[in-house]
């Protein structure tokens, strides 16, 4: 009885996970891509902040994606730039990391997404700079 219950999870989670490969590979297909220049800044979950991102972690990131270890959920394309969500697995489980190609994309996420306010001016966004310690 355990035998069948094994095979019948292991048939879902490889269909789970060919719809997730598949799913990436439609959402490539329909133009949405990742470019480095989309990873200018990432929403730190511990310290709870957009921060800059560096050299190695865009290059890790590209890698990661480029060897479909990472996928692109959605991406949403706005007047204060590019947010990207990105979805992967580890041997620690699921995660997911956001994206932005802007300063004030990144401070939108931080207002809509984390403090659920609404935005009522994206031109504030649009033309947000970062403070000079972020870059």
């Amino acid at each position: 009885m355990k035998d069948n219950k094994d095979k019948k999870m292991k048939k879902v989670l490889l269909g789970l996970g060919l719809a997730a490969v598949l799913g990436a590979s439609v959402a490539n297909a329909r133009g949405i891509d990742l470019f480095v220049s989309d990873i200018e800044y990432y929403w730190n979950a511990k310290s709870k902040a957009c921060t800059k991102s560096d050299f190695g972690a865009k290059k890790l990131i590209m890698k990661d994606f480029q060897d479909g270890l990472l996928i692109i959920n959605k991406q949403y394309k706005n007047d204060a730039g590019v947010w990207t969500w990105l979805e992967g697995e580890d041997k620690d489980g699921s995660f997911s990391i956001d994206v932005f190609n802007t300063y004030g994309e990144c401070k939108a996420y931080e207002k809509a997404i984390i403090q659920q306010q609404e935005i009522t001016d994206w031109n504030y966004f649009k033309n947000l700079k970062a403070p000079a310690n972020l870059k």
